[in-house]
């Protein structure tokens, strides 16, 4: 089989996704083919990593852009500097960095799946070792771990930091620069106790039910491919009856990340995710019903939004796209959310609220980041009410909302993060403006925030090359449109390009953004 043919059965998506095509393999059709050829002895012949079936590899790139190891990868199968540099260029651009590699190391340089196989082992990559099982031989399977660690165990050997401080960066040349950041600062964070991880977990949740793990896989029948929502970098979430309500069960991963013990890491964010959501009780922020922490795997439950997010909405083809006033009032809640977290403090023993308007120039006001803003993470109930959720890579910021901090390493989602993040690692309030303002611009455009069919491929970019006079141009065309919505949305467009400008003091602050919008909008209360 050449290269060509197999690289034509994957190919990035206009949003860096990989996507496979009914390709064909020795006159078998690959996708969703069965493992290696076998004996009878139980002999798996070794194939080339181009022989994979496509859907296979699909998969595979996926898990590895969620857990965000390319680098790490790219380290020990020893790509050049020059190899590294184009695939880091490409995934700003959107593509799966991923797939890149593979492609570069596994099919142009004709590797097999069982050296793939023995790179991820050395990464502690677990669950793509599984994804390989039936590729490589029974000597190599018996790697893989046959179950993960419980949670006690994770505590009881646990070095975690604490969960706004450092964590040790890998001592790899090569650091991954979409990872999950820390901060740089100068106040270090020593090592935490399990006691001391004991006490924040139960701090955290002293105001939630702590769920059994048993009534979890009842509620999601065994967490039922059926009933899977979506997954993604930290774990999978899935639909499920509980107590006669519906929600959604977030069951955490543990996974290897810079060559340290993942289940660590994991577990850092997931508690991380709960100490927010445990923290800001707000009509925007997506409900934490519960957890459970005394099971295989630590489980976050949340209200089942039933209305999809707002990516599902504004790119749905078979549903009605969203009118003008359900995109308003979607963006206004969102601001007003952004705006809360940012200039607010909580008081968690008394469970109260601080207005921090007139604490922001106060050392001891932190505004909270959230860090991932997107219309992935805007999540609506039946009413359109919008939710933002997973607040995994949520941090402290500075005390002064005009000032930053330099992070350690970036992380999120790179369409929706400005240059001085990506390059510079500086981390402000403004960078979820910036997010704030892809999302804004999506809402009202219509357009993907990275398009591989576009020039500039960012959305983030294109809008700068239109001018102020042609944005009504930009307005999606899907939905119908009165003369006084078009002024609307003009002005919204306009606003959403202040919100990605290039240098951080150019944006406005969110109070700003809400204030605007509540301005422009048209529509009664």
């Amino acid at each position: 089989m050449s290269v060509q043919r197999s690289r034509s059965a994957l190919s990035p998506n206009n949003s860096g996704n990989i996507e496979a095509s009914n390709s064909t393999v020795n006159g078998s059709n690959i996708i969703g083919g069965a493992g290696g050829s076998s004996s009878s002895s139980g002999y798996i012949k070794d194939r080339y990593i181009d022989e994979l079936p496509s859907q296979q590899l699909r998969l595979l790139c996926e898990h590895l852009d969620e857990m965000q190891v390319w680098m790490q990868l790219a380290e020990v199968m020893q790509l050049r500097p020059a190899d590294v540099k184009f695939i880091q260029q490409q995934q700003e651009l959107g593509k799966s960095p991923s797939w890149l590699l593979i492609r570069k190391w596994g099919i142009e340089c004709k590797h097999t799946v069982t050296e793939l196989f023995m790179l991820l082992w050395k990464r502690e990559q677990h669950h793509a070792m599984r994804m390989l099982k039936d590729f490589v031989e029974r000597k190599y399977q018996l790697l893989i771990p046959r179950s993960q660690p419980r949670l006690t165990m994770l505590m009881a050997n646990s070095d975690i930091k604490q969960l706004n401080g450092p964590i040790n960066s890998s001592s790899s040349g090569v650091s991954n620069s979409n990872n999950n950041s820390s901060y740089s600062s100068s106040e270090q964070t020593a090592p935490t106790s399990t006691q001391r991880i004991e006490q924040d977990v139960r701090e955290f949740a002293r105001y939630m039910i702590e769920i059994s793990y048993d009534d979890l896989t009842e509620a999601t029948e065994n967490w039922s491919e059926r009933l899977k929502l979506g997954k993604g970098g930290f774990g999978t979430v899935y639909k499920g009856t509980w107590k006669c309500t519906e929600v959604a069960v977030k069951q955490l991963q543990y996974n290897a990340v810079n060559g340290r013990d993942s289940s660590k890491v994991q577990l850092q964010q997931s508690l991380n995710e709960l100490k927010h959501l445990s923290r800001y009780r707000h009509d925007n922020v997506l409900p934490l019903f519960g957890y459970s922490l005394n099971g295989e795997k630590p489980c976050l439950v949340y209200q089942l939004m039933k209305g999809g997010t707002l990516e599902q909405r504004l790119y749905a083809k078979k549903e009605k796209p969203l009118t003008w006033k359900e995109r308003v009032e979607i963006c206004l809640g969102a601001s007003r959310l952004v705006n809360c977290i940012i200039n607010f403090i909580i008081n968690v023993s008394y469970f109260k609220f601080y207005s921090g308007i007139n604490f922001l120039h106060s050392c001891d006001v932190k505004p909270l980041i959230h860090g991932d803003i997107k219309p992935a993470n805007v999540l609506l109930d039946v009413c359109l009410t919008p939710r933002i959720g997973d607040f995994g890579l949520a941090r402290e910021g500075p005390a002064a909302v005009s000032r930053s901090v330099t992070v350690s390493q970036v992380y999120g989602t790179r369409p929706y993060l400005p240059q001085e993040f990506l390059r510079g690692k500086k981390l402000s309030t403004k960078v979820d403006t910036y997010s704030y303002g892809v999302m804004l611009l999506e809402t009202f455009t219509g357009m993907r925030a990275v398009d591989q069919h576009r020039r500039p491929l960012l959305l983030s970019e294109f809008v700068k090359c239109v001018r102020k006079d042609e944005l009504v141009n930009l307005i999606d065309a899907r939905q119908p449109i009165q003369n006084d919505e078009r002024d609307m949305c003009k002005n919204l467009i306009l606003l959403g390009t202040q919100c990605v400008a290039f240098e951080a003091d150019d944006r406005p602050e969110m109070k700003y953004v809400y204030d605007t919008i509540n301005f422009c909008k048209i529509y009664p209360d």
